[in-house]
């Protein structure tokens, strides 16, 4: 429930704060910064966006006393996109997104470079770019494709394409849509991932319904409810957890009549 994760999460933050002392005593950098990045990341999912930027100006200045280290410092600049764009600052978010990239070009790693386009195409669909997003996303879709075959490739290959059916509803072409979600559903199938299936069913009902037709989501809505009811906490938390991502804060039971 809500308090265990909260406990997890407090947990999570004096263990880090504990490992980063341990580090510092040793003169251990990387450590270091590996244990402020996890304190981010925490911040970041309790709400605390001014703790998270705090906490990332700490480590990229920790960051300019060991040899450049790209792979080391992608997930700062990755996350903290999320905390400049929930602070109301879209243009630093975006810049941040963008060093992510640049930074995993550094590092010349497919799965950064696929999960950095991912993040810039959630930005453009926020601010309303679908056709940018769908670009983008596109181009971290054929990134993904270039990741050795694995549980990590299904994994993201898997939310491209649920991503790609989002922003293709969201630009009106809710055929291809469908055809994206399908996707994401079979490969959510293989991984066994009950949460984001239901995201994959609740985005080809919205676009059985934007295409008006309502045989094919009414064929929907019992798989859509069915998933809500087994995922419900975990739809609640992930939504609690990051309002930016809404994540199932459109229940099946708001379609209208």
């Amino acid at each position: 429930d809500a308090k265990t994760s909260l406990n997890e999460r407090s947990q999570t933050l004096e263990l880090a704060n504990r490992a980063f002392k341990v580090a510092e005593r040793i003169e251990d950098t990387s450590t270091m910064i590996r244990c402020l990045q996890s304190l981010l990341l925490t911040e970041l999912a309790l709400g605390d966006y001014h703790a998270s930027l705090d906490l990332f100006m700490k480590l990229t200045r920790l960051a300019e006393t060991i040899p450049r280290t790209p792979r080391l410092i992608w997930t700062a600049y990755y996350e903290v996109g999320l905390v400049f764009y929930n602070l109301g600052l879209p243009a630093a978010a975006f810049a941040m997104a963008e060093e992510a990239l640049r930074t995993a070009n550094e590092a010349n790693v497919a799965l950064l470079r696929s999960r950095s386009l991912e993040r810039l195409a959630l930005l453009h669909s926020a601010q309303q770019r679908y056709e940018e997003a769908i670009r983008t996303a596109e181009q971290a879709l054929a990134e993904a494709e270039e990741i050795p075959s694995g549980r990590a490739k299904t994994s993201l290959r898997a939310h491209v394409m649920l991503r790609l059916g989002r922003y293709m509803l969201e630009a009106g072409q809710a055929q291809k849509a469908i055809g994206y979600f399908d996707h994401s559903m079979d490969l959510y199938k293989e991984l066994k991932s009950g949460l984001y299936l239901y995201e994959a069913h609740k985005g080809k009902l919205m676009a059985n319904l934007q295409l008006n037709d309502d045989a094919a989501a009414d064929a929907e809505v019992a798989t859509v409810l069915e998933l809500f009811e087994q995922n419900r906490q975990k739809i609640i938390e992930l939504s609690n957890r990051d309002k930016f991502f809404d994540v199932g804060q459109t229940t099946p039971t708001d379609r209208k009549s």
